[in-house]
């Protein structure tokens, strides 16, 4: 990454350079899951949206309306779990090369959300680039 530009006169730091970043988050990162144990790439590909994006902003939004019409504004551990990974979820523009028992897993909300229950090591590697805005920043 290049070392942020000053303004000369002024020292200050020129925002403008970040003005891409935006757009990098609403078009998402693409990365390989690694596998758990090698830690080497996968042939699993994800494009997922950043923690600033209009796709990750509106899911939250959501589940705050939808938790204010029913008035349930008291939430347990399991809720938080399931809002946070359902909010993920959405988060994921696409994904190819996810087969589970010799079948292509489509990239549908249902099928996330029964990766990120059934193989967690994917949740995180997910959840952990997704939420890290430096990757957003590169070019």
């Amino acid at each position: 990454m290049k070392t942020p530009q000053l303004n000369e006169e002024e020292g200050s730091l020129e925002l403008g350079q970040f003005v891409h970043v935006n757009k990098r988050q609403e078009e998402g990162i693409e990365f390989f899951i690694q596998h758990p144990v090698t830690m080497d790439d996968t042939t699993m590909r994800v494009v997922v949206a950043g923690p600033d994006s209009s796709r990750r902003k509106a899911a939250q939004r959501r589940y705050i309306n939808n938790r204010i019409k029913k008035k349930k504004m008291k939430l347990d551990a399991e809720d938080i779990d399931r809002e946070s990974k359902s909010v993920l979820a959405q988060c994921i523009i696409s994904w190819s090369g996810f087969v589970l028992n010799g079948k292509s897993l489509e990239c549908t909300p249902e099928n996330v959300l029964m990766v990120f229950e059934q193989f967690p090591w994917i949740h995180d590697q997910i959840d952990e680039r997704a939420n890290d805005r430096t990757d957003f920043f590169k070019s």
